[in-house]
């Protein structure tokens, strides 16, 4: 297990900024791909988890490439290891290898 510790503290100001963009981003990435879990295929209560956390990688905070669908329950178990506290470096390789168990085609 490749757990690693990270803390968030903004200011305010940051906070109102970030919130308006990334409601922009999410509105957007909703249009091009599926609201369904990368991990368990669950289609409700889906969040976008920052592979890499936004405040330890700022540049890749909207990015694409280091967002991964999952359902609130994945978002926790799998992309934080049941702590909010920490973050989970091999979650794309973990959904890969569930997924290839379960014969679902990686894209």
């Amino acid at each position: 297990m490749n757990l690693t510790r990270h803390y968030l503290n903004v200011t305010e100001d940051f906070q109102n900024t970030w919130n308006l963009k990334w409601q922009r981003f999410k509105y957007n990435y909703w249009k091009f791909y599926k609201k369904q879990c990368a991990v368990c295929g669950y289609e409700k209560k889906i969040e976008l988890h920052h592979i890499e956390p936004r405040h330890l990688f700022p540049e890749k905070a909207l990015e694409e490439k280091n967002m991964i669908p999952l359902c609130k329950d994945c978002h926790f178990h799998i992309g934080h290891w049941n702590n909010f506290k920490e973050y989970n470096k091999n979650i794309i390789k973990i959904e890969r290898a569930i997924n290839k168990v379960a014969g679902v085609k990686n894209g």
